[in-house]
């Protein structure tokens, strides 16, 4: 190869380089998505067929992301809004738990906002967590369930489970006794407690945590796994798990072909 052609692709891998590196660290990093995700079931009523739930996930004090998740969940509407842990990096300020306030108190949903705590929740700011997502009209439910109604008699269960399960390993895994008679949605940060539930059923689960990979290349998919659980959506034994990649980011900050999302999973039932 003459020195010319060798100067010319060496200019070209280093264009190329500084690209995917500006893409990873830069832009991906911004680049929130609408994720729209449909699932149907005989178990799902009659009364809850095209019941959308808006599920966000692991802002990681990202505020800038996070007004666009916002907007997005404003745009659609859901019925029901639930966010799935991980809210602040660090320990937030008076005026960062304030500003968290302001925006978070903007979602409405006619039945309602629900939350649970994720890891890094628990070990950095667990009772300022609580407190934020309280006061902004979320009702914690994590380690218990609660039975949802579409202003009719019927209704489906949602389970929430808390990631101090995973923080203390040693202790039985506090999964609700629930009704196999309901729809059951299964809230939890981590997808791998999916692995937790024995026998107990579980028809849909929506979690978090794995930001989606944080760097996917083709052909091999993620190169820096934090789950077992990595791809979007996936059936495990027979539950349904879909997983968010996340609002913001922790280390490392940066992403690609993994881009942040605000998800609405739609329900459908052939009942309807």
């Amino acid at each position: 190869m003459s020195k010319k052609k060798l100067a010319v692709l060496l200019g070209m891998i280093a264009i190329v380089s500084s690209l995917i590196y500006f893409e990873m660290t830069h832009f991906a990093p911004q680049r929130v998505k609408l994720r729209i995700e449909t699932v149907e079931s005989t178990r799902i009523p009659a009364s809850f067929n095209n019941l959308s739930i808006g599920f966000l996930s692991d802002v990681y004090s990202h505020e800038d992301n996070l007004d666009k998740a916002l907007k997005e969940l404003d745009s659609f509407k859901p019925d029901m809004i639930v966010f799935g842990g991980n809210l602040f990096k660090a320990a937030p300020s008076e005026k960062e738990q304030a500003a968290m306030i302001e925006k978070l108190s903007t979602l409405n949903a006619k039945l309602g906002k629900y939350a649970v705590l994720g890891e890094n929740d628990i070990r950095k700011a667990n009772e300022v967590t609580q407190e934020v997502l309280t006061q902004s009209g979320f009702k914690l439910i994590s380690n218990t369930k609660i039975d949802v109604h579409n202003f009719t008699t019927e209704s489906i269960q949602l389970v929430g489970i808390d990631a101090n399960n995973d923080i203390n390993k040693e202790t039985e895994f506090p999964y609700p006794t629930t009704s196999e008679d309901l729809f059951n949605i299964t809230i939890a940060n981590n997808p791998d407690n999916v692995k937790e539930f024995d026998d107990t059923e579980v028809d849909l689960m929506l979690s978090g945590k794995t930001m989606g990979g944080y760097i996917r290349l083709p052909l091999i998919g993620s190169i820096t796994e934090s789950s077992d659980y990595i791809n979007k959506r996936q059936t495990v034994d027979e539950t349904t798990l879909i997983i968010s990649s996340g609002i913001g980011l922790k280390e490392p900050e940066m992403r690609l072909l993994s881009n942040p999302d605000v998800m609405i999973v739609i329900l459908k039932s052939p009942e309807a």
